[in-house]
């Protein structure tokens, strides 16, 4: 069990609350990316081929997705400890507390976030997960 709670930190809680928050939001994309134009499809950074099992969505600079939070706590007046969430049993659990501030959030990302389709193999350079 490596993500068992008492090793993380609220700020990686809040972090981890806020990516399921716009799960939909990447996931829109990267489908539509896939299904609204035609192959084939490179990968921008290493210049390999690349497909829908084999990619992730990627936040540009300067707004990584660590800076969009950091941005939208900072607009708010807000920290991660004034952030409340579930009682999230493991990290992946992490969820907001409140509805509204979710909604908050993802109507945040949706108007600051810049995505981009990368494969997974230049995601893992970049030092990104493939969640």
């Amino acid at each position: 069990m490596p993500d068992v709670l008492p090793s993380f930190t609220k700020g990686y809680m809040v972090q981890y609350a806020c990516r399921s928050a716009i799960n939909s939001q990447v996931v829109a994309f990267k489908r539509d990316f896939f299904f609204d134009s035609a192959g084939p499809f490179l990968c921008p950074i290493l210049d390999i081929p690349m497909g829908v099992e084999d990619s992730d969505v990627h936040h540009l600079p300067p707004n990584d997705f660590h800076v969009l939070v950091h941005r939208w706590l900072e607009a708010r007046g807000r920290t991660y400890e004034d952030i409340e969430l579930n009682e999230p049993v493991r990290i992946r659990t992490a969820r907001f507390a409140d509805p509204m501030e979710r909604a908050d959030w993802a109507d945040f990302h949706q108007a600051n976030a810049k995505l981009v389709v990368i494969s997974r193999t230049a995601h893992r350079l970049l030092g990104r997960s493939a969640a």
